[in-house]
């Protein structure tokens, strides 16, 4: 009886697999950027509300539509080798999202309660509900609906953390989230009619900072 060792033939062929733990091919980078269009929709959207003064429900439902059938296109193109790169790093952007956005509210809401601030860090969540439900919509209503789209803001990023970047790292985190900062403290302020000197700088730092540290490290132990 001889073991251990195959010489011709079909047998041979199918002895040579894909490497445990190998690095998948992933798609072309004008590929991933486009893909990019749907973990982005709801920021983008939001960029539209309060920026151009676009309806957001209607812009969000445009855009989601949209980037949709771009995904569909893409990956009835791409190879089953590429479809799988994407679903892992969907999955790890979502896996590593959930605890970075749990960081993320933590962050804030610890900040304000040592420190004892006057801001309030959830309440653009109803805000969010008004503009996506209309005014009529009632508080609890409007509450959920702007969670709902808050959790959608915040694993959208991380996807599309876990798209772009080839190898997470805590400090390409940081410089997401601190990218993501930035877009918040151009549009905030005047949208809440507040000062960016105020305490929305260091609540929205420390949330930021908490979500990047807690994306990267994460994304990059499930990433090879």
């Amino acid at each position: 009886m001889t073991t251990g060792r195959v010489s011709t033939g079909r047998m041979s062929t199918a002895c040579v697999a894909w490497p445990v733990g190998a690095a998948r091919r992933p798609p072309a980078v004008r590929v991933r950027v486009v893909l990019l269009a749907l973990p982005l929709a709801t920021g983008a959207s939001l960029v539209g509300f309060i920026a151009l003064g676009l309806p957001l429900p209607v812009t969000l439902a445009g855009l989601l539509g949209l980037s949709v059938v771009t995904w569909g296109i893409a990956l009835s193109r791409a190879s089953g080798d590429q479809r799988s790169w994407l679903g892992e790093r969907v999955r790890a952007g979502v896996l590593a999202g959930i605890p970075a956005l749990a960081a993320y509210d933590l962050a804030r809401f610890g900040l304000v309660s040592i420190a004892s601030l006057s801001f309030e860090p959830f309440h653009v969540l109803p805000l969010f509900g008004d503009a996506i439900l209309g005014p009529a919509a009632s508080e609890r209503a409007a509450f959920i609906a702007g969670l709902a789209f808050h959790l959608a803001n915040g694993l959208g990023f991380a996807i599309a953390f876990a798209v772009a970047v080839r190898r997470p790292t805590v400090l390409k985190g940081i410089a997401w989230a601190l990218t993501l900062e930035a877009a918040m403290l151009a549009l905030y302020p005047g949208w809440l009619d507040t000062s960016i000197t105020g305490e929305l700088l260091p609540v929205s730092a420390a949330g930021h900072l908490a979500y990047g540290c807690v994306l990267g490290a994460l994304a990059g132990r499930r990433l090879p």
